[in-house]
């Protein structure tokens, strides 16, 4: 009789911790590996004039859009900001839009690379965008 009112204890106990085994080895979402995207767009503008860059983006998942490279003979940053859509403001989940106003500064042709990313994780995945711009 003794020895059954062990077992019960313990076969409620393993019943319970063998599953929350099992997901320890799972892959949470955030480790799972994404599918990485690129984006490509091309750009015209005069020289002298200020123009808008802007890609989707949602912040409330803790990523960002960061710019991994810029050449500031062609190009100057003026601003950088994050729109909310206006339907539902403050809202999680919901993406909005990341808006660059950049200024034409030298005729030519030059790139903006990209990274879509969290800002605490240094390996490169997610999406990419490359912007290409010709300054007239």
């Amino acid at each position: 009789m003794k020895q059954n009112s062990l077992c019960l204890p313990l076969l409620v106990f393993l019943s319970l911790a063998l599953p929350a085994c099992n997901s320890l080895t799972e892959k949470r979402p955030e480790q799972q590996e994404e599918t990485v995207k690129y984006i490509t767009k091309d750009i015209e503008a005069k020289q002298g004039t200020t123009f808008t860059l802007q890609l989707p983006s949602n912040k409330t998942t803790g990523y960002a859009w960061k710019i991994e490279s810029l050449d500031t003979d062609y190009l100057t940053v003026l601003d950088h900001l994050y729109k909310e859509p206006n339907s539902t403001p403050h809202s999680v989940g919901v993406p909005g839009q990341e808006i660059w106003k950049l200024k034409a500064v030298k005729k030519g042709t030059t790139v903006i690379e990209l990274s879509y990313q969290r800002h605490w994780i240094t390996e490169k995945h997610g999406q990419h965008a490359t912007i290409t711009i010709t300054i007239i």
